[in-house]
């Protein structure tokens, strides 16, 4: 992730059409969160929930 000008971080990334892909942001290296504006959530192994992006 590179950081931009008023500390909004961004990644660009190439996926495949017609995908889905889970994720979660770390937050001080310490702290796990989903974003408020995914797609939807998805179950992880840990008994929590992950962002889900659908393309």
């Amino acid at each position: 992730m590179n950081r931009k000008k008023g500390g909004v971080f961004e990644s660009v990334q190439t996926l495949p059409r017609h995908s889905q892909h889970e994720f979660k942001y770390l937050v001080d290296g310490t702290e796990w969160r989903n974003d408020p504006d995914a797609d939807r959530e998805a179950p992880n192994e840990s008994g929590g929930t992950n962002s889900l992006l659908v393309l």
